[in-house]
């Protein structure tokens, strides 16, 4: 009997997602001395049960990113990352943030700040890739959304805000970003 261990063939094949490759793109806001954080305001939303939620997602403004880089199939424009093709994206996204009442003053009661990417029309494109957080009030904090999302050619892509808070003590949330980076890995 030998004392050698038996091989045994083994077959790797490569996987291919179509084309066979990947691409990024990425988008940058930052404060710089031509611009400010950028302030968003939350309404408070309709109480149900509660608790009070604006159903509608507060987008990105106009003209975000100050430092982008394109890729093939995804262009940075204006507030929006534009799909060309077909694709699956990896979306990678770090935001500095702090909220408070939109008077400024800090609030009482919970609240919780929700991010998704959603399209031109306000719409999620999938609810498993998002971010919750309960942040205390008036401290700056990362939110960070990570995950996969097939998107379609012609696709609109931005991010969209809500708040979601008790109904006691409950006013419009002022949302201000002090940092965003968006990496968008796109599987072609």
């Amino acid at each position: 009997m030998s004392n050698e261990t038996p091989s045994l063939p083994v077959e790797i094949q490569a996987r291919s997602s179509g084309g066979g490759g990947v691409e990024a793109a990425s988008a940058t806001f930052y404060r710089t001395q031509y611009n400010t954080n950028i302030q968003l305001t939350i309404p408070q939303g309709l109480d149900s049960g509660g608790i009070s939620v604006q159903t509608a997602l507060v987008p990105l403004p106009a003209n975000t990113f100050n430092s982008y880089s394109d890729s093939d199939s995804i262009s940075i424009v204006s507030q929006y990352a534009e799909v060309s093709q077909a694709v699956d994206i990896i979306h990678n996204i770090k935001i500095l943030v702090k909220i408070q009442q939109v008077n400024g003053t800090n609030y009482t009661n919970y609240r919780e700040l929700r991010c998704f990417p959603i399209d031109a029309n306000g719409n999620v494109y999938s609810s498993s890739v998002g971010a919750n957080y309960q942040p205390a009030t008036g401290d700056l904090f990362d939110v960070l959304v990570d995950g996969k999302v097939s998107h379609n050619s012609g696709d609109q892509i931005t991010l969209g805000f809500q708040v979601a808070q008790v109904t006691a003590n409950a006013s419009d949330t002022s949302l201000t970003i002090f940092r965003i980076d968006w990496l968008m890995t796109a599987i072609i």
